[in-house]
């Protein structure tokens, strides 16, 4: 029978299914995200430090054409899912996944506002480049070193908030399963 319990705990399993789902939804951006930037961290950085001038610009004009228009999307649709998330989690008992959620959702922020504003000017600029004739090497190179730097701090960025996501979902998940086991006792035993 359908007791007024029952349905309460109906509700709350349902919506421990959709908060299980956003929270799934925006484990892959993030993750997608962090992956982007450990393979710059990991294989693409040591290369362009070593690559010579003009083939540097040539690549990162190249890179930079295909992910100028792939990047807002991702990005985009990244923080559209993180909002979701965080209207899940936001009359959540437990307050650790919103406090995450939103922790990781600031990280990634600042790794865009750090982007558009230190980053971009210098793909523009590397667009603008004649790579026929680079006329001033000394201004590549200097562009060359800020991308790298810019790119190890991004990548740690993106890195720390996918950590941060999947210890707090393992976490909550491992407190989730544990919660349902003492009210049944708790249950039991009255």
């Amino acid at each position: 029978m359908a007791t007024p319990e029952n349905g309460a705990l109906e509700v709350e399993l349902r919506m421990s299914t959709v908060q299980r789902i956003a929270i799934s939804l925006v484990l892959i951006p993030t993750g997608l995200l962090a992956g982007l930037q450990t393979m710059m961290l990991m294989g693409m950085l040591p290369a362009i430090a070593r690559m010579p001038l003009t083939t540097y610009a040539g690549a990162w004009q190249a890179l930079d054409h295909f992910m100028a228009f792939r990047m807002p999307i991702l990005v985009n649709a990244t923080f559209l899912l993180y909002l979701i998330a965080i209207v899940c989690f936001a009359r959540y008992k437990n307050r650790r996944m919103f406090w995450s959620l939103l922790g990781c959702l600031t990280l990634l922020i600042a790794d865009t506002v750090f982007t558009v504003t230190q980053q971009l000017p210098i793909n523009r600029a590397v667009q603008a480049l004649d790579l026929a004739q680079l006329a001033d090497p000394g201004r590549v190179q200097q562009l060359r070193d800020a991308t790298i730097q810019h790119f190890h701090l991004r990548g740690w960025l993106s890195i720390c908030a996918f950590l941060w996501l999947v210890f707090a979902v393992v976490f909550l998940l491992d407190q989730h399963k544990s919660v349902p086991h003492e009210e049944q006792k708790n249950e039991t035993s009255m």
